[in-house]
């Protein structure tokens, strides 16, 4: 399943994945902290969305995250 992580006030998306164990990757989501190139966040909420692409129907978790420390500039790779 196509898996979102979100900035739940400016809607940047910090990351997308795909995940088999998506139950396991909510709960880890639940957690104190995830760390995100751009900062440091914290669960939110999470949405079950639906959409049709190319006459399939796919899921994608999208889950809110709320700010706890937040880089200004991405960092050089």
């Amino acid at each position: 399943m196509n898996v979102a992580f979100v900035h739940n006030q400016s809607g940047e998306e910090l990351l997308t994945m795909q995940c088999t164990d998506v139950a396991g990757l909510l709960a880890a989501a639940k957690g104190e902290s995830i760390t995100f190139p751009r900062g440091r966040f914290v669960y939110d909420y999470h949405t079950l969305d639906h959409y049709v692409e190319d006459g399939a129907i796919y899921q994608e978790l999208v889950i809110y995250m709320e700010v706890l420390d937040f880089v200004r500039e991405m960092p050089e790779v």
